[in-house]
């Protein structure tokens, strides 16, 4: 037999269909698929995985921001606190030796919010207060 005879009947034998290649090209077709399936969910996978990436980076921006903002409010609520109350204990003394025009310095100095409370913490305080000519026991 011949080089080309042997290579013509290799060709034919593998051209034949077979029982067994039968069910071995159908479990071909069914990796190719699983494999397809695979490359389809790496891919979504991925692209998921990128969009969630800049949607957290876009909320963590946002918190930080809204940290700064809490944090300079904080700082602003602490410094005003700080203001009303040395502005406070110094009209009480003033009030207390008498000095008028300094404790209406004072007065005016209470910062807007500040001031209903103040006010109200005046009237209340006037009525429990001693009188100049009391004498409180010790």
């Amino acid at each position: 037999m011949a080089a080309g005879d042997h290579n013509i009947d290799v060709a034919h034998h593998l051209s034949k269909p077979q029982s067994s290649q039968a069910g071995h090209e159908v479990l071909e077709i069914v990796e190719a698929v699983v494999l397809a399936i695979v490359a389809i969910a790496t891919a979504w996978s991925g692209y998921q995985a990128a969009l969630w990436n800049g949607h957290q980076s876009e909320l963590y921006g946002v918190t930080s921001r809204l940290r700064v903002q809490a944090e300079a409010a904080t700082i602003t609520a602490n410094q005003e606190r700080l203001y009303n109350a040395a502005t406070v204990a110094e009209w009480l003394k003033a009030e207390a030796q008498g000095e008028t025009k300094l404790a209406e310095v004072f007065d005016r100095r209470i910062l807007p919010d500040f001031r209903p409370a103040f006010e109200a913490w005046k009237k209340l305080t006037r009525s429990i207060m001693p009188m100049p000519q009391q004498r409180l026991s010790r």
